[in-house]
């Protein structure tokens, strides 16, 4: 949340949600790189506020985080 009250990308009130999220972001950006489509990398980078380092999670964690977080959705 801002210092002025109103929520912000990446603010969720679960932690997973948030990790989840994020992690599916940096790993949208990494594919996006890898077919070349960089200036879509680019500004999905600015607009989630993905630090320019960030590389995705092994294959496994990440598809379990990206589990909990749609079965969260669905179920939760």
């Amino acid at each position: 949340m801002d210092t002025n009250g109103t929520t912000v990308a990446g603010d969720s009130p679960h932690p997973l949600i948030s990790t989840s999220v994020d992690q599916l972001d940096i790993y949208i950006r990494d594919c996006c790189v890898k077919c070349g489509f960089r200036k879509t990398a680019h500004k999905l980078q600015l607009e989630a506020a993905i630090l320019a380092t960030a590389t995705p999670a092994d294959q496994h964690q990440a598809a379990v985080q990206v589990s909990i977080f749609v079965a969260g959705l669905l179920f939760g």
